[in-house]
């Protein structure tokens, strides 16, 4: 039998890994798209004290096929724009895929400019709003999915809900719900 303190650890690990694997989506992704084209790829990953590059670069590792050539993809650690510019402005480089802010993906789109014209990919300081009608049949639902589209993984989520556009009909009863999920 299971103690708690095993539990209690089993379940952290659990939720690491689940952390990760989400985490790992994006640059997944990039591998399946740039491997399918031929092209080899890059993954700048910002340097965080919470979040640690060499585990995403185990984690990556452990997702590439067998058989992928050194250098097919490459995950790239540094901060903002020494890593970035030397990037956007390298041009051996064909093609920089950005998620960031607005300010930084210009950035790019100006280094690509002054260099080979190199494709940029921008996804970029989205604003993802839940329009919410009259019209919902369950306002308990409704209210649960606004709070966990906002609040899931903390909010770090590129289409984590930031804006609330309410009928003015169902605004009063809604809000109620909301926050009483948000006291929990």
């Amino acid at each position: 039998m299971i103690d708690q303190d095993d539990a209690e650890d089993i379940l952290q690990d659990v939720f690491e890994e689940l952390v990760e694997a989400y985490r790992l989506t994006d640059p997944i992704e990039q591998i399946g798209t740039g491997s399918s084209t031929g092209s080899a790829r890059r993954r700048k990953r910002r340097c965080r004290i919470s979040s640690s590059p060499m585990k995403t670069i185990a984690s990556i590792s452990r997702c590439l096929p067998p058989g992928v050539l050194p250098g097919v993809f490459n995950v790239v650690t540094g901060s903002g724009r020494a890593v970035g510019e030397a990037i956007g402005c390298h041009r051996d480089i064909d093609m920089v895929s950005f998620t960031g802010s607005t300010a930084t993906g210009r950035k790019f789109l100006a280094y690509s400019s002054e260099s080979n014209l190199k494709k940029v990919v921008l996804e970029m300081g989205g604003k993802n709003p839940c329009v919410v009608m009259p019209d919902i049949v369950d306002i308990d639902a409704v209210a649960a999915h606004i709070v966990n589209g906002a609040l899931w993984n903390m909010g770090e989520n590129c289409s984590a809900i930031s804006r609330l556009i309410v009928h003015r009909d169902i605004k009063a009863a809604l809000l109620d719900k909301i926050k009483a999920l948000e006291a929990e």
